[in-house]
């Protein structure tokens, strides 16, 4: 089955989506100590159109993530994250690039 409303882009990649994506992360958890999480992402090139025009080619990029958390007792735990640890500069669509380093920290208390 073709592609009706314009056949010239039948068989390109979709926008936005990359052919090669992988996750990966490694966790020490320690309920007297802390939960620490480190994780990779790898995300290939892709198009910023459907018409895979090489001038809105989107290069690939890595991203390292960090968070850890403790329970302080049973119904708090206080957390931190640091998304792009290592301040990667990459976009993630054609327009916009994505944020440097950032880093929130928090609470949650369950009852």
């Amino acid at each position: 089955m073709g592609y009706d409303e314009d056949p010239s882009i039948e068989g390109n990649e979709l926008s936005y989506t990359p052919r090669h994506m992988t996750k990966i992360g490694v966790v020490y958890d320690n309920p007297e100590l802390f939960t620490l999480g480190v994780y990779l992402s790898n995300v290939g090139e892709r198009y910023g159109d459907l018409e895979n025009s090489d001038d809105k080619r989107l290069e690939g990029y890595q991203v390292v993530d960090l968070k850890v958390s403790r329970k302080l007792f049973k119904e708090l735990e206080v957390f931190g994250y640091i998304n792009n640890l290592t301040d990667e500069n990459y976009k993630e669509y054609y327009t916009t690039t994505n944020p440097p380093l950032t880093a929130m920290v928090g609470a949650k208390y369950s009852f």
